[in-house]
């Protein structure tokens, strides 16, 4: 009889029992087969039992029967066995997003793990917001690892990085510094090494924990590796990629017998290693770079750098800021879907866990840096180079206004709406011509005007009465303040410009604390339509600065932990679109697949504000077909209006990562994006 849950991995592995199911983890177990590199017996348990195991609270009496050969197979000369996990989730995989069981002996160790991973997988979906998830496991022989690490191949430069500690890979995983690294060519010659200091190491105890312990002094300065087994990983290393024809990442350990083990493959696309030196920059290089390490993630950002001192700390962090991880926090419980404008951290190399994860959301990083958390600071503005390994401090003069056209700024500039509208506009979407009145006009507006010391009087209370004086007060200083004459000539001439083109604008705020996913503040700032004067331009201007200081807005922060004075407040100027229908649109349906569009004669405002009942579609976004409509009376979307809306939130939704809160307009049949921001609620 056939298995219906258990298949011995080889290199014709059949995917059709398990419905087609796979990771780059399973996938990766097939290729060592394929290749015939050095690796150990494996069999994989199907993604299918965690269905039964949910429904029923136990597992089907057939799965330990057909553990029963695999399970004797595995610990055949007092050997024991490892669990590792497939896991895979709304779209995505993470093959380390799960811990691995080791040193099972019998099929009562296998199913008691199982039903410990099915609850952690179930916890790591809630605290991720996962939506669902397939689990399935990967069984094998385990061998007692003296020495383990990763192989890194560029397929492109011809180069292998290996990344070697005593005993268990968990340290290097975990971003620890005690590991040794190793360069060589396709020809397995060895260019280049660092042998570094190796203070601790992790052994598997009892319970399945890393147990961290002392390294022998007779081991913390010599090489994880002989030079044999460096050429024999390297060797392996460029025979998978070459059976790939691609880059690759791969697992391995090595026992005290000298056996080797490369138990994980992963295809990589486009790695790029460079020789290490050891060589300063020369100062024409170099210039005024700040820290430098080693590049996880290529990518050019600039923005103002966040320092971690917590987990906790990145749930209030803003997607537009620059993530400093200090070496204690490495290893720790980060969370998968975390955002970041990109990632900078003081110890651990390409092949740590938070540097899969930057890889996988392809969040721009560099790593290993020894002193990132020391030398840069809250707040500060830097440019960072991870194609290079190097963070700048800023030089660049600061810009006034930005058109949406220009090259996107950090969200620090421009606000959270401005910063989301010119990422929509720089991918062709069709978004009516705005240009944003930058936070650097309203730092300097509050320093003209003696009012910058309000900024550092904003969450001292939360008393009603007193927060509405504080509001009133602040609102009477912003709007006799004077503009500086410049900035002021600067706008008008800028709103001149789109005036000429729409005959109108809005104007609305954009907080860099606003449109994220922890917090929207939604009908907490000012909007302004139809806008056609220039001193009800510079008002409007002046009202969406003083809506920053809103009671309502000032207890929103409060509840969300977000601290206001270390916010500012941008201004968006867009063409007044005197759409004929508009609407919001969500690309989720309460959490559900589903796209969401509701529309109203007239402006979004008359959604937005709930001045209307609006009629209401929901669509699969798979077929586009409509699932359910609610109509108030004459139907105001055709069916291409409402196939053109869905795939534009399908596509927005791809770009930000996050389902979407959309406001849209159709005018004379053109649709436009007025904004987006990820659902909240």
């Amino acid at each position: 009889m056939e298995n219906k849950f258990v298949f011995k991995i080889q290199s014709d592995f059949d995917y059709y029992p398990i419905d087609f199911f796979t990771t780059s983890k399973l996938s990766g177990a097939v290729e060592i087969k394929k290749a015939g590199l050095l690796g150990v017996e494996s069999y994989f348990i199907s993604q299918r039992i965690y269905y039964y195991w949910k429904k029923h609270k136990k597992f089907p009496q057939e799965l330990s029967d057909e553990l029963e050969s695999p399970k004797n197979k595995l610990i055949k000369n007092n050997h024991t066995m490892t669990l590792r996990t497939c896991f895979r989730f709304s779209g995505y995989e993470n093959p380390r997003a799960m811990p691995a069981y080791r040193s099972l002996r019998t099929t009562a160790d296998i199913l008691n793990s199982m039903e410990e991973m099915y609850i952690s997988a179930e916890d790591t979906a809630k605290k991720n917001g996962i939506d669902w998830f397939d689990l399935g496991f990967i069984l094998m022989r385990r061998i007692d690892a003296a020495k383990a690490g990763f192989i890194i191949v560029s397929f492109k430069d011809q180069i292998c990085q290996i990344d070697a500690c005593w005993n268990d890979i968990h340290l290097i995983a975990s971003g620890d510094n005690d590991f040794d690294s190793f360069w060589l060519r396709s020809d397995a010659s060895l260019v280049e090494k660092q042998i570094r200091k190796k203070l601790k190491r992790f052994v598997c105890g009892n319970n399945n924990a890393n147990v961290e312990m002392d390294v022998p002094m007779s081991m913390r300065d010599v090489s994880c590796l002989t030079d044999k087994e460096i050429s024999t990983l390297a060797r392996q290393g460029f025979k998978t990629a070459e059976h790939f024809n691609s880059s690759v990442e791969i697992e391995f350990m090595i026992d005290e017998d000298g056996t080797f083990d490369l138990y994980e493959v992963h295809k990589k696309k486009e790695i790029h290693l460079n020789i290490f030196d050891g060589q300063e920059f020369t100062e024409s290089q170099n210039n005024n770079y700040l820290v430098k390490g080693i590049s996880v993630n290529p990518g050019l950002k600039k923005g103002f750098v966040r320092i971690i001192k917590n987990i906790e700390d990145l749930n209030s962090s803003s997607s537009g800021e620059i993530i400093v991880l200090p070496a204690e926090l490495m290893g720790k419980d980060i969370p998968i879907l975390f955002k970041a404008e990109a990632l900078i951290t003081d110890s651990g190399g390409i092949t740590s866990h938070i540097s899969t994860v930057a890889k996988e959301l392809n969040i721009p990083m560099i790593s290993g840096t020894g002193n990132a958390s020391k030398v840069l600071e809250d707040g500060q503005e830097v440019i960072l180079d991870a194609t290079k390994g190097l963070v700048y401090a800023v030089t660049l003069n600061q810009k006034n206004i930005f058109w949406l056209h220009d090259e996107i700024p950090s969200m620090q500039e421009v606000g959270a709406k401005g910063y989301n509208l010119m990422r929509l506009s720089h991918q062709n979407i069709n978004v009516p011509d705005a240009f944003v009145i930058s936070t650097e006009i309203f730092k300097k507006f509050f320093d003209d005007n003696n009012l910058s010391q309000h900024l550092y009087g904003l969450n001292k209370t939360s008393d009603i009465e007193n927060l509405g004086k504080f509001e009133e007060q602040i609102k009477e200083k912003i709007m006799s303040g004077k503009f500086d004459s410049n900035l002021k000539t600067e706008i008008i001439e800028a709103f001149a410009t789109l005036k000429s083109k729409f005959g109108a604008v809005s104007v609305r705020s954009s907080a860099t604390c606003e449109d994220s996913k922890n917090a929207s503040f939604a009908g907490q700032f000012e909007t302004y339509l139809f806008v056609n004067d220039q001193k009800t331009l510079i008002d409007y201007v002046k009202k969406c600065w003083a809506s920053f200081f809103r009671s309502g807005a000032i207890l929103y922060a409060m509840n969300h932990g977000i601290d206001l004075s270390k916010s500012q407040m941008a201004v968006v100027v867009q063409g007044m679109i005197n759409s004929d229908v508009a609407g919001v649109m969500f690309t989720k349906n309460n959490g559900n697949a589903g796209v969401v569009i509701e529309a109203a004669k007239g402006v979004g405002e008359n959604v937005v504000s709930g001045n209307v009942k609006p009629d209401e579609y929901e669509i699969n976004p798979d077929s586009f077909r409509i699932k359910s409509e609610i109509k108030q009376n004459q139907r105001l979307l055709s069916n291409p209006e409402i196939v053109s809306l869905t795939a534009l939130g399908i596509k927005i939704e791809k770009l930000f990562n996050f389902p979407q809160d959309i406001e849209w307009a159709i005018q004379n049949k053109a649709v436009y994006i007025l904004q987006t921001r990820p659902i909240t609620v």
